[in-house]
């Protein structure tokens, strides 16, 4: 991980884009190839892990605060407060 700094609304919207893409598809790494009959079954898989990533992403307490964190480190950016840091996965 690395620390990054967010500077700007569009910044933290992409790293929010980006997060959200590196977890989705560290899921859909995950689906075990050798149970996979057809590419059919794949395809459902795949649209069950994605539905449940964003289920779970959506209602899950831990990550709601904190893309509230997030929102609140963008007001700290606009009102131009101290450089907020938060930590990307490479």
């Amino acid at each position: 991980m690395e620390n990054v700094r967010l500077d700007s609304d569009t910044q933290v919207e992409e790293w929010k884009k980006e997060h959200i893409k590196s977890l989705l598809a560290h899921k859909i790494e995950n689906i075990d190839m050798q149970k996979v009959q057809d590419v059919s079954e794949l395809q459902n898989l795949v649209i069950k892990v994605v539905t449940d990533f964003f289920v779970t992403f959506a209602t899950n307490p831990l990550i709601v605060e904190a893309w509230k964190n997030i929102e609140v480190w963008k007001k700290s950016i606009q009102s131009k407060k101290p450089m907020i840091t938060c930590r990307k996965e490479k």
